[in-house]
C-alpha cells in the first residue's frame, strides 16, 4: 500500500473545512509500471487533476479522474521515470480547491557492458566481462553484489524469443576496484551468434541489457588415425582396421558425438567394408577433450574380390557442429592371388657356404619375375628371382655364425607378396659338417742331459674361423727328439693331440700327430782359476796364472784352456786379497762339443801403492802489511785419479810490494778417492809470487748553496780511508777542484772531486779512488706577470694571456696558466682581466719556487659582425605570394640573440620549385644582441610552392530510359577562391542501361584547364555518383486478324510498340473482342489488358493498357455429309438418305436435298458406304476426291477449323 499524506483544505464559503488524501498502491515501481493512485475526501463527482512532479521539479500531467458520490477516486496512469529519485503525486479538485499528494520511489536505472576475449574455437574459454552500474545520480556507481545473466541469441537484437543457449550467470564484485565488475568463463558451441549480459533488476534497480555482441566459435580441430592388420590379401582374405578420433578440446559436461566411416581414395574394385558406419560418443568429464578408440567391434572388416591395389582412409564426422572433421592418413591394400612356396633341403662345412639353394613358387597368377628371399637359420643370405616355372635359385649363401648340425627348418624361403601374389613361406632342413683344422706345435729347447725326451712348448690349430673358442689339447700327448746330442733345428714328434673349446664340436682334426723343432744346448761347466799381484797403476787388469773345471759329466774328455782369457781385480784400488774375476775360458776334448762354460769363480790377489811428489806456484797478492803468501799444489798422480794435495804455511820474505818475490811452502799433505794408492815424497816447497800496491779511498766534503744555474763547487775538507792499521798514509788536496753533477736544485745531490794525491812513509804501497761528496742546491724565488691581448667578442669571458718570469737567462723554464678571464663577457674597453692557475715547466723549473699563481691585467672586447641567413619553407599552392623563412645566424652557441623579420614573399603565386624568396626587415634582440654588429637587414632564399591537391567529383545528372548506359554529369572541384581551374570529362556511363533510382555512374578521363591549373594536383582522373534512369513512355498499337465466323466475338491481335531499336519488349494483352459474333467487314475490335515483359520492359512505361482497331468476320465453309439408307432391292435407282453438317454450336442450320439415288441397280458390297464413309450427293459420287482438295485449300488458308460446302 502506497504512503499517503493528510492536508488541511482550503477554506471555502459557504464549505465547511474538510480534508482530503490519496495513495498509491506500491512505493517502489519500475519504469514502464501501472500507477494506481486511489483517493477520497474530495467533492462528489468532482474532477480532480493529477500530476507528478520528479526530482528535478518537472512537472508532468496525468490526466484527470472523477470522484464518485463520495468524493473518492481511483486513477491509473503509466510510469515513465527519467529522474532518479522521489516522485511527488499531487491531486487537485477543481471545484472544491482540495489538494492532497503523496510520494513514490521509481526504481534506480542500471546499465551493464560487455566485452570478451578474442574468440577462439570450441572448448576455448571466452571471458566475458563488463561493469554493472546504478546510474541513480548520473555518477555511475559501481553496484556489487548483483547477479548477471550471459546467453546467446540468433538474431542481431537478441530478443528473447531467439534465445539458443543461456551460458550461465557471474555475481558482480561488491567492493574494491572491481567493485561492480564481473567475470565469467563462457563455454559457447560452435557457431555464429549474438550475447547479450541481462540484469534483472530488483526492487530498487531497473533491470538492464547489454550491447547485443556478435561472437564466432569455430570448431574444434579433431585428429583421426587409422591401422590396418595386413595391406595384402586375397580374394578370400580380409583385412581388419582399427581407428582412433580425439580432440584436445571439449567441455566438461557435454558429450561429443559423430559418425566414422571409411572412405575408398582409390581402386577399380568395390571395397566391401562392414559396418558401414560406426556412431560416436564420448561423454567428456573433463574440459581436455576427448579420445575415441574403437572397440573389437567397431573395427571395420573389409575385403575385396577384384585384384589390385586400393587405398582408403577412415574419416570423423562430426554431427553437432563443435568439431571439424578429420581424416586418417590414407592405408595402401593390395589384392592379390593366393600363393605356396616349397623349399629343398641344403648342407655345407662349418663356416663355408652352401650352393644352389632351391625354392619354387606356386598360383593360379603369374609365378615368373617374383622375388624370393632366403635365410639359414635365421639370417638372411640373400634373394632370388622365380623363372616361368616359380623356380628361384640362389647360387650360394654363406654359413658364417651356424654350428656344425642338422637344423630341421635351418633353410627358409619367403615371397614377400606383391600386386598379384599373396605373401608365402616354407622351410627345409640344413646340415651342417663339422671344418678340418690342423695342429701346428713346437717344442722347448733344453740343455745337454744324455737323454731324448722333449716337452711341448705350444699347440695352435690352422683353419679355425674368427674369433672361434677352439683349442689344441696336449694333455694326454708326448714329444721325442731325434737323438741325444747338442744341435738347433732338431726334429721333435708328437703324438697323442685333440681338440677342446666351447666350438671343438664345430672342428675335426685332420691328424692326431704333429712335427716341430727344438734345439739342445750345452750342458753349463764351472770354471776355477788362480791370479799374480802387482803395483797401483790405476787400472783392474791382473793377470791369470791357470784354471780348471768343475760339473762335466762323468769321465766325458773335456778340459780347461785359459789363453785367451782376461782378468780384472774388482776395483782399481790398492789392498791385499782382492777379489779378481775373469772370462775368455775355452773348452777343448772329444766331448767339449756337448758342454758350454757357465759360472767362472773369482779369485784373489794384492795391488800394492805407487810413489807420488808435489810441487807449489805462487799466487800473487795485493798489498795488505803482511808476509803472508797463497800458492797452489800440483802432483805427478796418474790421470783421472782423485788426489788432492794441500799445505800448512807459504810466505814471503817481507811485506813491501815487489815482483818476482821468493815464497817458501811447508806442511803439504794429500788426500782424495785416490790419495791410499799414493805415497807421499816430499812435504816442503818453493816458489815465487808479486805483491801489488793496495786500493785506498779518499772522501771529501762540499758546502750547500742556493740555485745558481752553474754545477762548480768548492772543497771544505778530505781523508784516507782502506789503509792497513799503523800503516803511514794521508791525503793531499792542494791542487784538487769538485762540480755537482748537474745544476739542478737538489738535497744531497753528488759532487765529484779531482786532483787528489797521497802522502806518508807507506804511500807507495797503495794506489787510491776518490769517493763523490753530497751538498744541498736550494730553490730561487720566481715571479710571473701576464699581459692579454685585446679580442673580438666570442660569448665567453675566456683572455688569451703571455706570461713572463724573472728566470735565469737561459734556463728552460715555461709558465702556464689555467685561467684567464675577463670580468665578463661582453664588450667593453680595459676589462679587468684575472689570470689564475700559473704554474711553471720545463726541464729547469724544479729549480724555482714560483712566488705567486695569479696575476692581473687589462684588454679590450670589441663587438662580433653577425650575418642572418633565412631558408625558405615550402608550402603548398594557396593562390598567394605569403612565404615563410627560418632565420638562423652565426650568433655563438647559447647565446641570446634571436632574429625577426618584417616581410617575406615569394616573386609570384605560382607553383615551382627553388623560387625565390625575398625576406626584409630583419633585426636582432635578446640579452646578448648588443654583443653583435648585425650585417645584413636583408636576405634571400628559395623555396617550393607544391601544387595544391584538386579533388574533382562529379554529381549524376537524371535521364530517360534510352537503351544505352551513357551518362551526364556536372563535375566540380575544391579549387582556391576565383582561381581560373575547370574539371572536364571523357567518359560517364551508368552500371547498365536499365531503369533504376541512385543507380551508380562511373566517370572517367579527368582532367583539369585554366590559367591556374597547373597550380593544382588532380587526385582523382575518375568520379563515382548516381544517378536515376526513368522509365520510357511506351505505347501499344493493335492490328486486328481477319478470322472465320466461329459463333465467338473472340478476336486476335498483333500488338506492336514504339519500343527503342533492338530491346527486348514484347506486349501482349489479356482479350480481343469483336462487338458481335457476326460475319461483317471493318468489325471494331477492342482489346484490353495490355502488358509488356521481356528482358528491357522494366525500362519502360506502358501508357496504355488498352487498344482499339478492327477486323474481319468471314462466312465459315459448311461441309453438310449424306448416310444413305438400305433398302430392299425395288428395281429402281431412288435412294433415301440422312443428312448432318459441320454447323458450330447450337447454331439454327438445317440441311435438305432434292434428290438421292444409287449409282446403279446391282447389290456393290464395295459401293454400300459401310466402311463410314460420307457419300457426296452429287450423282458421281466423287466423293474422296474432294476430300482431297478440301484438305489443300484448308493447307492453303490455315488450320481454321472449317471445310468447304461440297457442291
Amino acid at each position: 500500500m502506497g504512503v499517503g499524506f493528510l492536508l488541511v483544505a482550503q477554506t471555502l464559503a459557504p464549505m465547511a473545512a474538510i480534508a482530503a488524501t490519496i495513495q498509491t498502491d506500491l512505493f517502489v515501481y519500475q519504469n514502464g509500471d501501472t500507477v494506481t493512485v486511489t483517493g477520497d475526501g474530495f467533492g462528489p463527482t468532482e474532477v480532480v487533476d493529477l500530476v507528478t512532479t520528479d526530482p528535478a521539479a518537472t512537472v508532468v500531467d496525468q490526466g484527470t479522474a472523477t470522484t464518485d458520490g463520495a468524493g473518492s477516486l481511483t486513477y491509473q496512469f503509466i510510469l515513465s521515470a527519467t529522474v532518479p529519485g522521489l516522485y511527488d503525486v499531487t491531486a487537485t479538485g477543481k471545484t472544491s480547491g482540495l489538494t492532497a499528494s503523496t510520494q513514490f520511489d521509481p526504481q534506480d536505472k542500471t546499465s551493464i557492458d560487455l566485452s570478451f576475449t578474442s574468440p577462439g574455437s570450441y572448448g576455448t574459454a571466452v571471458v566475458m566481462s563488463g561493469l554493472l552500474t546504478d546510474d541513480a545520480t548520473n555518477l555511475s556507481v559501481p553496484l556489487g553484489g548483483a547477479t548477471v545473466s550471459l546467453a546467446t541469441y540468433s538474431n542481431s537484437s537478441c530478443s528473447s524469443g531467439q534465445l539458443l543457449v543461456a551460458l550461465g550467470t557471474a555475481p558482480t564484485a561488491t567492493s574494491g576496484q572491481n567493485a561492480g565488475r564481473y567475470s565469467f568463463g563462457a563455454l559457447p558451441p560452435a557457431g555464429s551468434f549474438f550475447v547479450e549480459a541481462d540484469y534483472a533488476g530488483d526492487n530498487t534497480h531497473m533491470k538492464s541489457s547489454s550491447s547485443c555482441l556478435p561472437l564466432t566459435i569455430g570448431p574444434a580441430t579433431t585428429t583421426t588415425s587409422a591401422a590396418a592388420s595386413a595391406s595384402s590379401i586375397t580374394p578370400v582374405g580380409q583385412t581388419i582396421v582399427s581407428w582412433t578420433a580425439s580432440s584436445n578440446r571439449g567441455v566438461t559436461g557435454k558429450t561429443a558425438t559423430g559418425t566414422v566411416t571409411l572412405v575408398k581414395d582409390s581402386g577399380l574394385g568395390t571395397l566391401s567394408c562392414s559396418p558401414a558406419s560406426v556412431p560416436v560418443s564420448a561423454a567428456q568429464t573433463t574440459g581436455s577433450g576427448f579420445s575415441f578408440t574403437a572397440n573389437t567391434s567397431q573395427h571395420f572388416t573389409c575385403s575385396a574380390t577384384s585384384l589390385g591395389s586400393y587405398s582408403y582412409h577412415v574419416h570423423f564426422a562430426d554431427s553437432d557442429g563443435n568439431y571439424d572433421g578429420s581424416d586418417s592418413a590414407s592405408i595402401p591394400l593390395t589384392v592379390v592371388n593366393a600363393s605356396t612356396l616349397t623349399v629343398q633341403n641344403a648342407s655345407g662345412t662349418y663356416g663355408g657356404t652352401v650352393t644352389n639353394l632351391l625354392a619354387t613358387l606356386s598360383s593360379s597368377g603369374s609365378v615368373s619375375g617374383k622375388t624370393i628371399s632366403f635365410s639359414l637359420n635365421g639370417t638372411s643370405v640373400g634373394t632370388a628371382t622365380t623363372n616361368s616355372s616359380g623356380v628361384a635359385t640362389l647360387p650360394t649363401a654363406g654359413l658364417v655364425g651356424i654350428s656344425a648340425g642338422t637344423y630341421t627348418t635351418g633353410v627358409s624361403a619367403t615371397f614377400a607378396g606383391d600386386s598379384l601374389l599373396a605373401p608365402a613361406s616354407a622351410t627345409a632342413s640344413l646340415t651342417i659338417n663339422p671344418r678340418s683344422v690342423t695342429a701346428v706345435v713346437t717344442a722347448n729347447s733344453k740343455a745337454y742331459d744324455g737323454g731324448t725326451t722333449a716337452t711341448i712348448a705350444n699347440c695352435s690349430l690352422s683353419g679355425v674361423l674368427g674369433a672361434d673358442s677352439v683349442t689344441c689339447d696336449t694333455s694326454t700327448a708326448s714329444a721325442n727328439f731325434v737323438d741325444k746330442n747338442v744341435g738347433n733345428g732338431k726334429t721333435v714328434t708328437v703324438t697323442g693331440l685333440k681338440l677342446a673349446g666351447t666350438a671343438a664340436t664345430n672342428y675335426v682334426l685332420s691328424s692326431t700327430s704333429s712335427t716341430t723343432t727344438a734345439n739342445i744346448t750345452a750342458k753349463s761347466l764351472t770354471v776355477n782359476f788362480t791370479t799374480s799381484n802387482k803395483t797401483y797403476d790405476s787400472t783392474t787388469n791382473a793377470s791369470i796364472v791357470g784354471c780348471s773345471l768343475g760339473g762335466v759329466v762323468g769321465t766325458e774328455d773335456v778340459s780347461c784352456v785359459s789363453s785367451a782369457a782376461v782378468a780384472q781385480f774388482a776395483n782399481k784400488n790398492v789392498g791385499n786379497a782382492k777379489t779378481v774375476t775373469a772370462s775368455g775360458f775355452t773348452l777343448s776334448g772329444s766331448a767339449a762339443g756337448n758342454y758350454s762354460i757357465g759360472t767362472i769363480n773369482a779369485s784373489s790377489a794384492n795391488i800394492t801403492q805407487r810413489d807420488l811428489a808435489v810441487t807449489a806456484t805462487g799466487l800473487n797478492k795485493l798489498y795488505d802489511g803482511n808476509p803472508t803468501a797463497t800458492v797452489t799444489l800440483s802432483t805427478n798422480k796418474l790421470a783421472g785419479d782423485t788426489v788432492s794435495a794441500s799445505y800448512t804455511s807459504a810466505s814471503f820474505a817481507n811485506k813491501n810490494v815487489g815482483i818476482g818475490k821468493t815464497v817458501s811452502v811447508s806442511g803439504i799433505t794429500i788426500s782424495g778417492a785416490e790419495a791410499g794408492n799414493y805415497n807421499l815424497t816430499n812435504t816442503t816447497a818453493s816458489t815465487t809470487a808479486n805483491i801489488t800496491s793496495k786500493g785506498a779511498v779518499i772522501n771529501f766534503t762540499a758546502p750547500t748553496r742556493t740555485y745558481d744555474g752553474i754545477t762548480a763547487t768548492t772543497i771544505t775538507g778530505c781523508s784516507v780511508s782502506g789503509a792497513v792499521t799503523g800503516d803511514d798514509v794521508t791525503c793531499d788536496r792542494s791542487v784538487a777542484t769538485a762540480t755537482f753533477a748537474d745544476k739542478n736544485v737538489g738535497v744531497g745531490k753528488t759532487v765529484t772531486g779531482t786532483g787528489f794525491t797521497l802522502a806518508g812513509a807507506d804511500a807507495a804501497n797503495y794506489s787510491f779512488t776518490v769517493n763523490t761528496a753530497t751538498a744541498d742546491i736550494s730553490r730561487r724565488d720566481l715571479h710571473v706577470t701576464a699581459v692579454v691581448a685585446d679580442k673580438t667578442y666570442d660569448a665567453t669571458a675566456y683572455a688569451t694571456a703571455t706570461l713572463n718570469m724573472d728566470k735565469v737567462s737561459g734556463d728552460a723554464v715555461t709558465a702556464a696558466y689555467s685561467s684567464a678571464m675577463f670580468a665578463d663577457k661582453n664588450v667593453g674597453n680595459g676589462k679587468t682581466v684575472t689570470v689564475s692557475g700559473i704554474t711553471i715547466s720545463g726541464a729547469d723549473a724544479t729549480n724555482y719556487n714560483l712566488v705567486n699563481t695569479t696575476t692581473t691585467t687589462t684588454a679590450n672586447i670589441t663587438r662580433k659582425d653577425l650575418t642572418v641567413t633565412t631558408t625558405g619553407i615550402d608550402k603548398t599552392y594557396d593562390a598567394t605570394t605569403a612565404a615563410t623563412v627560418a632565420l638562423a645566424t652565426d650568433k655563438l652557441s647559447g647565446d641570446d640573440v634571436t632574429p625577426a623579420y618584417t616581410g617575406s614573399a615569394f616573386a609570384d603565386k605560382n607553383v615551382g620549385t627553388g623560387k625565390a624568396v625575398s625576406v626584409s626587415g630583419i633585426t636582432i634582440s635578446g640579452a646578448d644582441a648588443g654583443n653583435y654588429n648585425l650585417t645584413n637587414m636583408t636576405a634571400g632564399t628559395i623555396a617550393n610552392i607544391a601544387p595544391h591537391a584538386l579533388s574533382v567529383a562529379a554529381s549524376g545528372v537524371d535521364k530517360v530510359y534510352d537503351g544505352n548506359a551513357s551518362a551526364a554529369v556536372t563535375l566540380s572541384t575544391d579549387k582556391i577562391g576565383g582561381d581560373d581551374v575547370t574539371a572536364h570529362y571523357g567518359s560517364a556511363s551508368f552500371a547498365d542501361k536499365s531503369v533504376a533510382n541512385g543507380k551508380a555512374v562511373s566517370v572517367s578521363g579527368i582532367t583539369i584547364t585554366g590559367t591556374d591549373a597547373g597550380n593544382y594536383h588532380l587526385t582523382n582522373t575518375t568520379a563515382a555518383t548516381t544517378a536515376d534512369i526513368t522509365a520510357r513512355d511506351l505505347h501499344v498499337s493493335a492490328l486486328g486478324v481477319n478470322k472465320i465466323y466461329d459463333t465467338t466475338t473472340e478476336a486476335t491481335v498483333s500488338l506492336s510498340s514504339d519500343k527503342l531499336g533492338a530491346d527486348y519488349v514484347v506486349a501482349s494483352s489479356a482479350s480481343a473482342s469483336f462487338a458481335d459474333k457476326n460475319v461483317g467487314m471493318g468489325k471494331a475490335v477492342s482489346v484490353t489488358g495490355i502488358s509488356i515483359w521481356g528482358a528491357d520492359a522494366a525500362n519502360y512505361h506502358l501508357v496504355n493498357t488498352t487498344a482499339a482497331t478492327t477486323a474481319n468476320i468471314t462466312r465459315k465453309d459448311l461441309v453438310v455429309s449424306a448416310h444413305g439408307v438400305d433398302k430392299v432391292y425395288d428395281g429402281n435407282a431412288t435412294a433415301t438418305v440422312t443428312l448432318s453438317s459441320d454447323k458450330l454450336g447450337s447454331d439454327d442450320v438445317s440441311a435438305a436435298s432434292t434428290s438421292a439415288s444409287f449409282a446403279k441397280l446391282q447389290l456393290d458390297q464395295h459401293e454400300r458406304g459401310d466402311d463410314g464413309e460420307h457419300q457426296s450427293e452429287r450423282p458421281d459420287g466423287d466423293c474422296e476426291r474432294h476430300r482431297q482438295d478440301l484438305q489443300r485449300e484448308r493447307d492453303r488458308h490455315g488450320d481454321v477449323g472449317h471445310r468447304q460446302a461440297l457442291r
